[in-house]
């Protein structure tokens, strides 16, 4: 079924966030958000967080580390959570931010510059994402450390026989595999 935007965000608002994940509380901080083409939300998303984590009381004000799982937009907002708290900000290159996103979003490259340069420790999950680092902040490869994703690539590795994986799989010939890493 399709929904017009305004149905849309109304069923957004009754999404109910859970309070604990896994035993670990959890906080939904929302942010104003325009719902046009190409608008940075960056400065909404920071503002939000760093007010969050000023309230009195707030959980984040313990915060010892914070880690961003992305440059952009993630690293990009947690600058802002930095300035408030005064925590180390530890920021991940993952891949798309460093060449996808820039063509999407006309402000990606700019912060992901800026976290770059603003860090207190970079990293990135392959050697070629640091090399690009590098031609999008100049100076910053040897400042970011390669953490390799987890991966055994003995297991995790192309099917020679895809057909008879499907079918050790339970999976028929035509039906349709849906795969998200999150």
């Amino acid at each position: 079924r399709l929904l017009r935007r305004s149905q849309f965000r109304e069923a957004l608002r009754e999404l109910r966030w859970p309070a604990e994940i896994d035993g670990i509380r959890s906080f939904r901080v929302p942010y104003e958000r325009r719902y046009t083409q190409g608008q940075d939300v960056i400065p909404a998303v920071a503002d939000a967080l760093g007010s969050f984590c000023g309230q009195q009381g707030s959980p984040a004000g313990r915060a010892d580390v914070i880690y961003a799982h992305w440059l952009w937009p993630g690293g990009a907002a947690a600058l802002g959570m930095r300035r408030v708290l005064g925590a180390p900000l530890v920021a991940i290159a993952r891949g798309s931010e460093m060449h996808d996103w820039h063509v999407v979003q006309p402000a990606c490259r700019s912060y992901v510059a800026k976290v770059l340069r603003e860090a207190d420790r970079c990293l990135a999950n392959c050697e070629a994402l640091r090399e690009r680092a590098e031609g999008i902040q100049p100076g910053s490869a040897t400042r970011i450390s390669v953490v390799y994703n987890g991966c055994d690539h003995a297991y995790f590795r192309p099917a020679g026989d895809r057909a008879s994986l499907r079918r050790a799989t339970g999976l028929g010939e035509r039906d349709r595999v849906l795969v998200v890493c999150g």
